[in-house]
């Protein structure tokens, strides 16, 4: 390998490595509204989902994939619906959000299913 690919190569990577992903985002957000303690459910989460990945991967998913391109068609749209439905519900809480100058009592953490679930499902569809 050359110089300039492997010095290509290493600074995609550092972008890659410095921009944090939507997973993450979901581990500080939760960190920051629910504590640290009340907040491991969606750790939980999201290490079950890359096991999930990994697991599947190692079982051969992705070699199924390459092969039916009708599978592969289906789970992209299945992804682009759910990346509209998050978008939506984004949108209904925006709209729902509190005024400016009414005060917020601290948040309580949801129920441990609903944390998990979240970062599940989130871990899962954004390998």
């Amino acid at each position: 390998m050359s110089l300039e690919t492997w010095l290509l190569y290493a600074s995609a990577a550092l972008v890659v490595i410095l921009i944090p992903g939507p997973l993450s985002l979901l581990m500080i957000s939760n960190s920051l509204n629910y504590g640290v303690r009340r907040s491991w459910p969606a750790f939980l989460g999201g290490v079950t989902a890359s096991i999930a990945l990994l697991s599947a991967s190692a079982l051969g998913l992705g070699a199924l994939l390459m092969a039916s391109e009708r599978l592969f068609s289906a789970l992209k749209l299945i992804g682009a619906l759910y990346l509209f439905y998050l978008a939506w519900q984004s949108w209904q809480a925006a709209r729902q959000a509190p005024a400016a100058g009414e005060i917020e009592s601290p948040a309580l953490a949801p129920r441990f299913s609903r944390l998990f679930g979240r970062a599940f499902i989130l871990g899962g569809s954004n390998p």
